[in-house]
């Protein structure tokens, strides 16, 4: 959705129900690419580029000019300027163009078309519903990444200013761990807090959402709750605990409690808690020790990150010795250690934001119009997540017959060794040669990309 230039906030929002049991998996990818081929066939660009008014007229940047140069330029962000797209044209076309009639293609209109197309993208990765899990349906792993963007967008991407960035975007995604789809995608600006999405999750009966620190919200977790669902979250020591449901009853000493555990020495502690003065949200808290050098160096991250010159207080030196976890998991489908582990799968998505960073290139940004930014990096995005879901489908199909490959490695070997001939043969609809890319793509993922499981 793009709304007006009066109110320039930019949100793509996709909140669908991925599990359907009418729809089938798209193990072996091939659906999936006859789905995309079809959303970005010329004749469906078209009626897309009608409904929103951009390139309606036959010349020298027709429509199917158009995806190539946004394919051409959105790859290459941060370093192609008009000249070199004029010259790409020109190439192609064997006419001149000049920059200026270029630059006017970049508009609103551009812009509301690649969201509307990125809309579709995103539905048709949504249908794919996940596996069963012996004790979880799903597992959602919930998080964000932001990265700066030209300061002259600070109207339409609001960044923390001061010593941080004028103008910043967020993306905030939600993806299962078993499926390898997603739940939840948005884009915004880069000051709007986690905890507010915690309220848009999409809740599913017995799916396990994993979330960190930034989404602590006792409503969110009262939601979860309330749709039979399960979440694990870092404990945050902002919120109060209490050992019953009196609203009488005044908070428990943090501190003491943390004194307590490490003193009786044991591995890990679970007990149950109400959490929140007004909510009294029934909980259990998973407490473990860490080791000295750990503690020390969390508490040197949370001096500097508070720029305090003054000593840290009795309730962040305690909160430095342990882990804490909160979860409605019963302890007898759990354990301790598997709660810790469980959290530890945060991983996965971080990793997903250092492929799309690092390999993908999704945060380049260079001066240039709004406009222009926002339409190459629609176009970008859908690229990306095409790529993604595919090579993901490689990994987890792999996965399934007993063989681990490394999803960062295949991610490289697939940017540097596939996308620009997949990407021609995505939008050229050449399904036979896309058959055989893929084909070829496992095999070298398969020789290449495996995981040395002996480690």
């Amino acid at each position: 959705m793009i709304k007006t230039e009066k109110n320039p906030i930019f949100v793509i929002t996709t909140k669908q129900n991925i599990m359907d049991s009418s729809t089938v998996y798209f193990e072996n990818c091939n659906n999936y690419l006859q789905s995309i081929t079809s959303i970005l066939s010329i004749d469906e660009l078209e009626k897309l580029s009608k409904e929103h008014k951009f390139i309606q007229k036959e010349g020298i940047l027709d429509l199917k000019t158009g995806i190539k140069l946004f394919t051409y330029a959105a790859n290459k962000i941060s370093s192609l300027s008009l000249v070199d797209y004029c010259a790409f044209i020109e190439e192609e076309t064997s006419k001149s163009i000049k920059k200026q009639s270029i630059a006017e293609r970049f508009s609103l209109k551009s812009v509301n078309f690649l969201t509307a197309l990125l809309g579709k993208i995103l539905a048709s990765q949504l249908k794919m519903p996940s596996t069963t899990n012996k004790k979880f349906k799903k597992i959602i792993l919930v998080d964000s990444t932001g990265f700066e963007v030209c300061p002259q967008f600070n109207n339409f991407f609001k960044g923390a200013g001061g010593s941080g960035s004028g103008s910043s975007m967020k993306i905030q995604y939600a993806f299962d761990l078993i499926s390898g789809s997603m739940s939840l995608f948005e884009i915004t600006n880069g000051v709007t807090p986690d905890y507010k999405y915690s309220s848009k999750q999409n809740i599913e009966e017995d799916v396990l959402y994993i979330q960190d620190l930034g989404y602590f919200k006792t409503d969110g977790f009262e939601k979860i709750q309330n749709e039979n669902g399960y979440f694990i979250s870092r404990y945050s020591t902002s919120c109060n605990l209490y050992t019953s449901q009196d609203k009488r009853e005044k908070g428990i000493d943090f501190i003491a409690l943390v004194a307590i555990f490490l003193s009786l020495g044991k591995s890990s502690s679970s007990q149950n808690y109400y959490l929140s003065s007004s909510k009294r949200l029934p909980i259990r808290l998973v407490m473990f020790p860490v080791p000295e050098d750990i503690a020390k160096e969390r508490m040197d991250k949370r001096s500097k990150k508070g720029k305090k010159t003054s000593s840290p207080s009795e309730k962040t030196m305690a909160n430095s010795k342990v882990a804490i976890f909160i979860t409605n998991v019963p302890e007898d489908v759990l354990s301790d250690e598997q709660i810790k582990t469980a959290y530890r799968l945060r991983w996965a998505i971080e990793l997903v934001f250092k492929i799309w960073k690092s390999i993908f290139k999704l945060d380049e940004v260079k001066k240039m119009s709004l406009h222009r930014y926002l339409t190459l990096f629609c176009f970008k995005l859908i690229m990306i997540l095409i790529d993604f879901q595919v090579v993901t489908s490689i990994v987890t199909t792999a996965k399934n017959k007993g063989v681990f490959l490394s999803l960062y490695s295949c991610c490289a070997l697939f940017k540097t060794h596939f996308a620009d001939r997949f990407h021609e043969c995505i939008l050229q609809n050449k399904q036979d040669e896309l058959a055989e890319l893929r084909r070829k793509m496992e095999q070298q993922m398969l020789t290449h990309c495996r995981l040395d499981t002996n480690k």
